[in-house]
């Protein structure tokens, strides 16, 4: 619907809270065409959150009706962005990565890690997932976890180095403020889903990995305000202009073309976008109302 034309994203916004790395963010948008919806996401943004036993981001969506204006649905933004975030990188690395694909690799171990495992696994028949994440002990909870869910071999892996060998697939959902991954961590052919860092001022992988790379992004202006790599990027000359960057909705569409040969190194860079979470909030309202699920509530 972003590439049709028939949508209205502001740029998100994050207001920083005083003596803190914590940020408050809302993130409104207008979806037309079949959906005419309207919705809004408040959040919470506290990176500590872990330690404590919380989620970093915490909120609530609020959806609305085009034709009034009504407020039709409130949900937990958290479930929210997780299945949303998860669906939009599957959908994307089924049309950029190869076909052949059969070993991932997860960066991350919190809560977008196991949602990215539920979702990639409906496009691919993996024979191996490996994870990795700072803290070993967390990849081996997250693995033997998602052993007991899907029936793909699980691996918890210690060395970052020995995780990207023969990965077909990479996936990083990291809170990570630095690099993650470089350019001895990518191999020809790989496809990389770059979806944790979401603000100009952290990266997951260098910005000199990207000269090399077909990069995709699902909002061109997010992309260019907001991630990172590619700001970084752009700056040092390892792009030289956006005209080498595409929206995923191109590729839908067959405007443009993602991967060209097996030896391509694809990179989706995620930041989310309200269109997704108006499209899927419409589909989960609609869904509640059908199976008679949640709760009504006078305003």
């Amino acid at each position: 619907m972003v590439a049709l034309g028939n949508s209205v994203m502001p740029l998100r916004q994050a207001m920083s809270l005083p003596d803190s790395n914590n940020k408050m963010g809302i993130m409104p948008g207008y979806v037309g065409g079949d959906t005419q919806s309207s919705g809004v996401k408040l959040l919470s943004l506290y990176p500590g959150n872990a330690d404590a036993g919380f989620p970093s981001h915490m909120g609530l969506y609020i959806l609305f009706d085009a034709e009034f204006g009504q407020p039709i649905a409130l949900m937990d933004a958290n479930a929210l962005t997780a299945i949303r975030t998860a669906s939009a990188t599957a959908a994307a690395t089924d049309v950029l990565s190869r076909k052949n694909a059969r070993i991932m690799l997860v960066v991350g171990t919190g809560e977008q890690a196991q949602s990215h495992i539920h979702a990639l696994c409906a496009i691919r028949e993996f024979d191996e997932i490996r994870i990795w994440g700072r803290d070993f002990n967390k990849a081996q909870v997250l693995a033997e976890r998602m052993q007991s869910i899907v029936s793909t071999k699980m691996t918890a892996v210690e060395i970052l180095e020995m995780a990207v060998i023969g990965a077909d697939i990479i996936t990083t959902v990291t809170a990570s403020p630095t690099p993650i991954l470089d350019t001895s961590h990518i191999e020809p052919g790989v496809h990389i889903n770059a979806v944790g860092a979401s603000h100009r001022g952290v990266m997951e992988i260098a910005p000199d990995a990207l000269a090399n790379a077909r990069i995709v992004v699902d909002h061109l202006p997010s992309a260019l305000d907001q991630a990172g790599e590619m700001i970084t990027a752009l700056k040092q000359g390892h792009l030289s202009n956006v005209e080498e960057v595409y929206e995923i909705g191109d590729i839908f569409l067959e405007r443009k073309t993602g991967r060209t040969s097996a030896e391509d190194i694809t990179i989706y860079k995620s930041l989310g976008i309200a269109a997704q979470d108006i499209v899927a909030a419409q589909f989960t309202a609609n869904e509640a109302k059908r199976l008679g699920l949640g709760q009504k509530l006078s305003i």
